[in-house]
């Protein structure tokens, strides 16, 4: 069952006050990883570490996590490194379904080493059973995931002007 903004469990002016005190939180309010740095996550990973200063991040392509080291990240070996290293959030970008249940549901992914309470932000294209899978394997082990694809293009995420099209169970689920 796919949701459209007006069955959002979050008002937007809620979501949209919740984004920019994420971005504007310090580091010792937690830390946040960012796993996939193609051409979207790369652009949008560098914008999170212009607002926030560090990340935890992994990408498969160590070249693309190693470009982001001199703008402040810190980069884990592992998704499941990431979910040991970030206390607060996890952000993925990455290019299709298979990929995204690989990094939440594989053996080293992040819902095995995740701290309770992580909020998983998706923003990769997925379908709703993907979603929804993702959501369930987040709530039973106590987090949050929101599916959050985003529009813009790669023009939007180095500008910074992306718009993130959200959904989730809200603040239980």
């Amino acid at each position: 069952m796919a949701r459209t903004l007006s069955s959002l469990s979050w008002p937007l002016h809620r979501l949209l006050k919740t984004s920019s005190r994420f971005m504007s939180m310090s580091t010792e309010s937690g830390q946040v990883g960012f796993i996939g740095l193609g051409n979207m996550g790369a652009a949008m990973a560098t914008n999170l570490l212009k607002a926030r200063g560090t990340a935890i991040v992994h990408d498969v392509n160590q070249i693309a996590s190693q470009a982001l080291v001199p703008k402040g990240a810190i980069v884990a070996a592992s998704p499941g490194d990431v979910a040991r290293l970030a206390s607060y959030a996890i952000i993925t970008m990455l290019p299709s379904p298979s990929i995204v249940e690989e990094v939440y549901l594989g053996e080293s992914g992040v819902l095995q080493t995740a701290r309770k309470g992580t909020i998983f932000i998706d923003s990769s294209t997925i379908d709703p059973g993907t979603a929804q899978r993702l959501a369930a394997e987040s709530k039973a082990r106590g987090c949050q995931f929101v599916d959050a694809p985003v529009s813009g293009g790669v023009v939007g995420a180095c500008n910074a002007t992306l718009t993130f099209m959200a959904g989730g169970g809200g603040a239980g689920g």
